[in-house]
């Protein structure tokens, strides 16, 4: 009889753990979707991810509100955010980087400030006060976002898959979209900043696709062996180089590795230590 019962309570003890783990769980994933934000830029044609760290500001990629223009950074003059009420909220730079601090710009991050605050007030995330080490490979993460400018936010589970210097790899489908969303620890902590998924496939087709614009300027497409050369026949009417651009824009959207990368968030973290001015409590 006594071993009846001390197997029923081990029982007891494995599914209110469970029980607790899924709850727990929940608990996260209510929390990130709460905090997410889409963020537009450029008229709407850069779109990404973002996510509340105060009352009016937000973190989201550089590379969301900025783009590269004549071997500087055009930062974004435009930008909005929609919260998960849809509610759109006007929003500038506060990260701006500069000769002596360019972190933002090296590490890819950006610091909004809303013009006001939402109608709605959502409560921001906090960041994980523990450094990275191997212990945490093999844990499981969360993150939501906006990928391919999804209507609704997205929430998706992934892996730590292993640490380089200030970067955390994702067994997870990070896709074009969910930049700039808040990766969460067990706790409900942000731990990174997604930033981008990883794959040689992505960067063969970006190549693919600079040899094609290549192809409409005057002299056309450089030669391996630093000759020129200009496609113009057509095909059935149809430019087969512009054929080939269509084809690898649209891979290069919808493909993923299955392997994301995040910004170790201590870096977002130490750049607000130094600037006072962005009013956000650590």
């Amino acid at each position: 009889m006594r071993t009846l019962w001390v197997v029923f309570g081990f029982l007891l003890l494995v599914h209110t753990t469970h029980a607790e783990g899924v709850g727990g769980m929940r608990d996260v994933i209510k929390k990130s979707r709460n905090a997410t934000l889409l963020v537009k830029s450029f008229s709407g044609e850069s779109l990404g991810t973002g996510f509340f760290i105060g009352a009016k500001y937000v973190v989201t990629n550089m590379h969301v509100v900025s783009k590269e223009k004549d071997g500087g950074l055009l930062l974004a003059n435009d930008i909005k955010v929609k919260t998960v009420d849809d509610e759109t909220v006007q929003a500038s730079i506060v990260s701006i980087p500069t000769p002596t601090d360019a972190a933002p710009s090296e590490y890819d991050f950006a610091i909004l400030e809303l013009e006001k605050e939402p109608a709605q007030k959502k409560s921001p995330l906090t960041f994980s006060s523990s450094g990275l080490s191997e212990e945490i490979v093999g844990d499981e993460v969360l993150f939501s976002g906006y990928p391919f400018a999804s209507p609704s936010v997205l929430s998706h589970k992934g892996t730590i898959s292993g640490l380089f210097k200030h970067l955390i790899f994702i067994q997870a489908s990070v896709n074009r979209g969910n930049s700039g969303g808040a990766l969460l620890d067990s706790k409900g902590e942000v731990i990174g900043l997604v930033s981008l998924r990883a794959g040689d496939i992505t960067d063969r087709l970006d190549k693919i696709n600079i040899r094609i614009k290549q192809n409409a300027s005057p002299r056309g497409m450089q030669l391996p062996s630093g000759g020129y050369v200009k496609v113009t026949n057509t095909i059935l009417g149809i430019n087969p180089l512009e054929a080939i651009g269509e084809l690898t824009d649209t891979l290069r959207n919808y493909i993923s590795p299955g392997i994301g990368m995040a910004l170790d968030i201590s870096i977002v973290k130490k750049y607000i230590k130094q600037h006072q001015s962005i009013k956000v409590t650590l």
